[in-house]
């Protein structure tokens, strides 16, 4: 695991232990262990070879609710080993935390990031090599509903895609993103 990943996870758990008493009510510990075999592992008509799996994964989830705000998100960390094909061996991580945010007067919105690290899909390689794909997503937006038939939306998005094998560094990639809608409801309740 990446120390971006351990830091993730020790500030998570660092806010859930600020706020002790909605600990019991708004954390999901979990762990998960699972075993998979695969006729066709690769993918591909030429290469049928077949392949067992073993996914081990521990976590949390997060729903904090206090007034009208809300806190969400999650922390997952997990190794995953083939049987047969080691050199495909990983470490994971999927982190993900969300404030929804609402004010009295019928403005809300939400502030988020996410990051992930997982191997890419072996349907996509077709190959026994290991790519690693990390992902990080952040994203800012603000809803306002003036009245109860006029909406306005402002979304700004940061989406950022990262390969670990330099053959597939070509495929790496940033986007960044502004929405802002501006809509009407009517009374049949059509936008």
């Amino acid at each position: 695991m990446s120390s971006k990943a351990r830091i993730g996870i020790a500030l998570g758990a660092l806010c859930i232990s600020a706020f002790p008493a909605y600990a019991k009510d708004t954390l999901q510990p979990y762990v998960q262990i699972q075993r998979m075999w695969d006729d066709n592992l690769f993918r591909t008509e030429t290469d049928t070879r077949s392949g067992t799996v073993d996914i081990s994964s521990v976590g949390v989830a997060l729903d904090w609710r206090y007034g009208r705000q809300q806190l969400t998100g999650h922390a997952n960390a997990s190794q995953v080993r083939y049987l047969e094909f080691e050199q495909l061996d990983y470490d994971g991580y999927d982190l993900d935390l969300q404030w929804n945010w609402q004010t009295v007067n019928g403005i809300s919105g939400l502030l988020g990031c996410s990051e992930s690290q997982t191997q890419s899909s072996l349907a996509d390689i077709q190959s026994s090599l290991s790519n690693l794909r990390t992902q990080r997503q952040c994203k800012a937006g603000m809803f306002a509903n003036p009245s109860g038939k006029w909406q306005a939306r402002l979304v700004i998005s940061d989406i950022q895609s990262s390969n670990s094998d330099p053959s597939r560094q070509i495929y790496d990639s940033q986007e960044r993103g502004l929405e802002a809608t501006l809509g009407q409801t009517t009374q049949a309740g059509n936008n």
